[in-house]
């Protein structure tokens, strides 16, 4: 039973702790950049979503072409 108290007290106290560490980090540009830079990658990571990086150099390239025609194709026929 304590245990169970002890849960709730955390569970109710975490939105502050992140508030608070939120607050912090927004402070500095930068950094608040940075840290939703890495959330938004780990989304992408983690997530069912096939992902094909190209070079920003390479972006006119042929290959570069046809490697963006394959991916939609492949995407239409998933969601058909």
């Amino acid at each position: 039973m304590q245990a169970a108290v002890e849960f709730a007290r955390a569970a109710a106290m975490r939105p502050q702790i992140v508030g608070a560490a939120l607050q912090q980090i927004a402070k500095d540009a930068e950094v608040a950049s940075s840290l939703f830079d890495i959330l938004e990658t780990q989304n992408l990571l983690h997530g069912e979503a096939d992902l094909t990086l190209i070079p920003e150099a390479g972006r006119n390239d042929f290959l570069t072409q046809v490697l963006s025609a394959a991916d939609k194709d492949r995407a239409a026929k998933k969601s058909s």
